[in-house]
């Protein structure tokens, strides 16, 4: 078993050990290297080729993963102890924007849509950018903060306020875009501070 970082990595290092064990019986200079790397182990033609043997035979047992699949496989194995469905699984990121946009089609797919259409209005005179990753980016926010509660809390949330009127409405659009440029502003103040410090 070997992890690594990243799905790149994981797929080269099957790739280098046979190959430096390849080197390591066919070239001299190589298996000396191989030698000073591995001090302490017997590191001959005969080991090298004994050990590229076993591991061509066995390539179905040589597990090597990311450190996320490795948590993951764990994670599987003790699902019913973790409390979780027996068919889960981690969505990546490619998944993850596919069912975003499929939320966003599924809810403008709805009853309401001349309430979505007046919404949308409302967001592209907010966002300042395209709407739909205005829509991508709040489905993706929301959906954190789904995650991170429980169905009760989305059961029993009722508003507590009157239907607000169009002013009130650019008010609360006016407020919300100012909150949100203050927040991106002090966002990059941040980002630089980490990049400026050594």
């Amino acid at each position: 078993m070997a992890t690594t970082f990243t799905r790149k990595a994981a797929g080269e290092i099957l790739e280098r050990v046979i190959e430096h064990l390849v080197e390591a019986i066919t070239t001299e200079k190589k298996l000396a290297e191989l030698q000073g790397e591995l001090p302490h182990e017997d590191v001959s033609v005969e080991s090298c080729t004994h050990l590229l043997a076993k591991l061509t035979r066995s390539l179905d047992q040589l597990k090597v993963k990311t450190l996320d699949a490795f948590f993951v496989s764990i994670a599987k194995v003790y699902a019913l102890d973790l409390g979780l469905p027996p068919d889960w699984q981690i969505v990546d990121e490619v998944d993850a924007k596919e069912l975003k946009s499929e939320a966003i089609a599924r809810m403008l797919s709805g009853e309401e849509q001349e309430e979505w259409v007046e919404l949308l209005r409302q967001l592209q005179r907010a966002a300042g950018r395209r709407v739909h990753e205005a829509m991508f980016d709040t489905v993706g926010r929301f959906g954190e903060a789904f995650s991170e509660s429980g169905p009760r809390a989305w059961i029993t949330v009722k508003p507590s306020f009157d239907e607000l009127s169009e002013e009130e409405l650019d008010a609360c659009a006016k407020l919300l875009k100012k909150n949100t440029d203050e927040m991106q502003f002090s966002d990059q103040d941040a980002t630089t501070e980490k990049e400026a410090t050594p």
